[in-house]
């Protein structure tokens, strides 16, 4: 009985073995086939990327540049600035490629995948004279920033989008505009011989370039200094390139002297705009400067032309440039201390056959409305006082200086003896030194002057009826 009890659990032994090793060989099976599903699945996906990883590449972007028409078309001479820097931005705004194309032998070659791509170009840049954006930090606003002690390059933009198909060939021609204005000739004539420097100002100017073709910064001034020839006229000795202006230009002139520097602007009712060759030229006439200038846009864009004059650091309106500072009349020029066209005669200076007179007007505007400390406003506020103020042959009117301010104030009683004599309301000064009156400084900005205390003051208040307007008008007589 104890034999076939230990056969019993002998047979019971081996049973469980044999259950426990059907059931590892399972787990074992089951785990291997997972194991090469995973492998499979695994190497299929590999596989896939790779597929697409080959395909990314088999898109070609041929570049090619010209430059674009304009007004004047193009000819023999037109030329594009090298190097030209090309930036490739894909569909979700991010750069994948920058290049440069050399020389006008050189043509770009891309690689890349099928999709949508904006294309800008930026010519005449190099990286010995601009900080360029790199591919990592590249976006479609990135400035091309002059380096310190650089000057501008004929700088150029381009931009497009092209589609990519697989496997397709496309050739893309960017064509670039200019993006700067060219001061090629500045020449100044009869300078004193006392005078040791001469230099002319031009601004506001765009103070950088974006990487789209926009600009950004409007504070931008740019000084070119002038050489004395050996005939006595001052000029440049090279030309000059610059950002556009970003809203009408003002050109100063300065000449340095014993007894400091004396200055004198002009604001330009012309835009001084890219694509367009600049040439001044100024001839000094005793108290004041008559500069003639014109704007030529050579093979770029047409031809404007420009003439202007400087009295004694005179400058133009305040207004949008829509009107000439200088009217021109035939005949002979009033004297100094008479009317003219209900007009104050302030000065006069004889140029060769030509009389240039200073007028002032015998009315005069008090408690201006306009938002304090805002340039825009006041200028707004002073615009509408001399749009109703209407003379018959003279539409120009502008803010006195403060050399014309200084200057009635040393001839006070004279002007407004005359002015009374002619029941005119007289240049009010010395009431208790409450009058102020309204002038535009060299830099362009609209402050008041109090001729009794002989103080400016910089923000002038709104609604004041001691701040005082008095309207001013350059007028050519030409005999």
């Amino acid at each position: 009985m104890y034999f076939w009890k230990m056969n019993i659990n002998n047979i019971k032994s081996d049973k469980f073995i044999n259950n426990y090793t059907m059931r590892n060989n399972c787990i074992l099976s089951f785990a291997v086939l997972l194991a090469m599903v995973v492998f499979f699945v695994s190497c299929e996906k590999y596989t896939a990327d790779e597929e697409f990883d080959l395909s990314e590449a088999n898109s070609t972007l041929v570049v090619r540049t010209c430059l674009a028409p304009n007004e004047a078309g193009l000819d023999e001479s037109a030329t594009i600035s090298y190097p030209v820097n090309v930036f490739v931005f894909n569909e979700k705004g991010a750069c994948v490629g920058v290049s440069v194309i050399g020389s006008e032998a050189e043509n770009l070659s891309l690689k890349l995948p099928e999709g949508s791509y904006n294309i800008y170009a930026i010519a005449g840049a190099d990286d010995k004279s601009y900080n360029i954006p790199t591919k990592e930090n590249a976006t479609k606003k990135s400035p091309i920033i002059l380096k310190d002690g650089s000057k501008h390059g004929d700088l150029m933009s381009a931009y497009s989008n092209v589609e990519l198909a697989n496997g397709e060939e496309n050739t893309l021609t960017l064509s670039l505009e200019r993006k700067v204005m060219m001061i090629e000739s500045v020449s100044m004539t009869n300078i004193p011989d006392d005078v040791t420097a001469v230099s002319v100002s031009v601004s506001p100017l765009y103070e950088e370039l974006l990487l789209d073709g926009s600009y950004l910064g409007e504070n931008g001034v740019s000084t070119i200094n002038l050489d004395k020839d050996v005939d006595g006229t001052w000029k440049n000795n090279s030309e000059v390139y610059l950002l556009e202006a970003a809203d009408n230009a003002t050109l100063k002139v300065s000449l340095t002297r014993g007894d400091g520097v004396h200055s004198y602007s002009y604001s330009c009712a012309e835009e001084l705009k890219a694509n367009y060759k600049i040439h001044i030229n100024g001839t000094y006439g005793g108290d004041g400067i008559k500069v003639s200038g014109t704007i030529t846009g050579a093979t770029w864009a047409g031809q404007i032309d420009v003439d202007f004059t400087f009295y004694n650091g005179e400058v133009t309106p305040p207004s949008e440039g829509n009107v000439d500072v200088d009217a021109e009349v035939k005949g002979n020029a009033p004297e100094v201390g008479t009317l003219y066209n209900d007009c104050y005669v302030l000065k006069s200076d004889n140029s060769s056959n030509n009389t240039v007179v200073t007028l002032m007007s015998t009315c005069y505007w008090e408690k201006l409305e306009f938002v304090e400390g805002n340039q825009e406003s006041l200028k707004e506020a002073i615009d509408a006082a001399f749009s109703k103020f209407t003379v018959e042959g003279i539409d120009s009117w502008r803010l006195p200086t403060l050399d014309e301010l200084r200057y009635i104030k040393e001839h006070i009683e004279e002007i407004n003896q005359k002015l009374n004599e002619n029941d005119k309301d007289i240049f009010n000064i010395d009431f208790y030194g409450v009058y102020s009156y309204y002038f535009l400084d060299e830099d362009g900005l609209i402050k008041v002057y109090c001729p009794y205390r002989d103080e400016i003051e910089d923000s002038p208040n709104s609604g004041l009826a001691s701040y005082v307007l008095r309207a001013f008008s350059t007028v050519e007589f030409v005999e």
